[in-house]
């Protein structure tokens, strides 16, 4: 069963830029549950799906993806008054030559349901700043908040937690220092679910080809992915597996032989844990 950590946010201003101070002021994500709108920013690897899942438990909701929204599919799982939480933006700007038609496909769908209660998350890199913003917040009764959220690193204790917990490593003082030894904070991480369209293929063309590059990480990764169970796992060619076990020996053995000494394959078990 997976531990999760309580995450912080900083609220971004009007331009969308932080604080010019060197004082940051965060506040747990917790605090925006009763918003009616924000948008979660966050770089690779911090921990932007997870920390969104869990706000989406907590309201009573269900976390759809940007490309299934924008596809109309259904709004199940989700009581009738919780937000829609809608989950990577940038993934679907990725593969598109155009990525302000993506936002216009997200707030057709908005506009359409009456729906004026959302979270959305994105990269930070993917995000347009105040044309973003304007588009969604035309969308919210003036009267209603909407916020920018930027998440926050975890700091050393969490990182600990974490490993302790959820990777069952029995030394996590040594692992986390080895890695400041070596200057690789953050460690490059790419997280899935075990239904993302890219689980197959994340590892490769996520991680290796756009993360590791980082000359601070040395090369060095941690493919992520959750395992919700096998009636929700991607197929590979037609095969499911049938066990978070099965799922990571797999993924392992799709990383290229010459990367296999720097890249960590971990899947986390959660079929039982949000709900």
């Amino acid at each position: 069963m997976i531990t999760l950590v309580n995450r912080d946010v900083e609220e971004l201003g009007e331009s969308h830029e932080a604080n010019a101070s060197d004082f940051v002021r965060t506040r747990p994500i917790e605090e925006f549950d009763a918003s009616a709108a924000y948008v979660l920013l966050g770089d690779p690897g911090m921990g932007k799906t997870t920390a969104f899942a869990s706000a989406a438990n907590r309201c009573g909701s269900k976390v759809i993806s940007v490309a299934d929204f924008i596809c109309g599919v259904p709004l199940t799982g989700r009581r009738t008054d919780a937000p829609v939480f809608i989950d990577a933006l940038d993934g679907v700007r990725a593969s598109t030559s155009d990525g302000a038609s993506v936002m216009q496909q997200i707030r057709v769908r908005l506009q359409r349901e009456g729906i004026t209660s959302f979270r959305l998350s994105c990269r930070e890199f993917s995000w347009f700043g105040d044309v973003d913003a304007n588009k969604l917040r035309q969308l919210i009764p003036a009267e209603n908040s909407f916020h920018i959220l930027r998440l926050q690193k975890l700091d050393a204790s969490d990182i600990r937690f974490i490993l302790e917990r959820n990777f069952a490593v029995g030394n996590a003082d040594a692992f986390v220092q080895t890695a400041a030894d070596y200057n690789l904070e953050p460690l490059p991480i790419e997280a899935k679910k075990n239904n993302h369209r890219e689980l197959w293929t994340a590892v490769k063309s996520q991680l290796i080809k756009k993360y590791c590059i980082d000359p601070k990480s040395g090369g060095l990764g941690l493919y992520l992915v959750f395992w919700f169970g096998d009636e929700h796992c991607t197929k590979l060619d037609g095969w499911r597996p049938s066990s978070a076990r099965e799922l990571g020996k797999e993924l392992l053995g799709r990383v290229p032989q010459s990367e296999k000494p720097k890249i960590s394959v971990r899947v986390v078990d959660v079929s039982n844990a949000l709900g």
